[in-house]
Order: C-alpha cells, then sequence, then structure tokens
C-alpha cells in the first residue's frame, strides 16, 4: 500500500471529530476515509478531539474550527482552511 500520508513510517495525517460527536459528524469522517482509500490507497486512523497528533483533518464542529474561525453557518457544506 502507498501511503503519502507517512513520514518515516510515523503516521502523520489523521481524521479527527469532535469528542461529543453527532452521527452524521461519524458518518462523514467514515465517508472520507472510505473516498480516500479509494482514490489514494491509504486509509487514515479517525481519533477523537484532544487525542490527536500530526497533521489533521478536522470533520464537523470541532473547537479547532471554532478557535480559527471557521465554523459554518449552513446546515451541509464543505470548508477548507
Amino acid at each position: 500500500m502507498k501511503n503519502v500520508f507517512l513520514t518515516r513510517g510515523v503516521q502523520t495525517v489523521s481524521i479527527v471529530i469532535p469528542r461529543n460527536f453527532a452521527p452524521v459528524e461519524k458518518t462523514a469522517a467514515e465517508e472520507l476515509t472510505d473516498y480516500l482509500k479509494k482514490s489514494l490507497d491509504v486509509t487514515l486512523p479517525t481519533a477523537l478531539e484532544g487525542t490527536e497528533t500530526g497533521k489533521c483533518i478536522y470533520v464537523g464542529k470541532t473547537n479547532y474550527a471554532e478557535r480559527v474561525g471557521v465554523v459554518g453557518t449552513h446546515k451541509e457544506h464543505w470548508l477548507i482552511h
């Protein structure tokens, strides 16, 4: 398996969801994992916010998203920051 998300054998990217995630946020993280596996042949781990290390892809209304001002106002949307 090729893995562009490894540096010296250490996982450097994880998908992060809020500690008190809504079911839709967990589903979104699972779908992202599935699409990355299909398109890049990589499987990224999912972590709860506060346990993540390295680079992260945040999904949902995380504290990080609020802190950097990227929490959206629409019910469903994508935001890349």
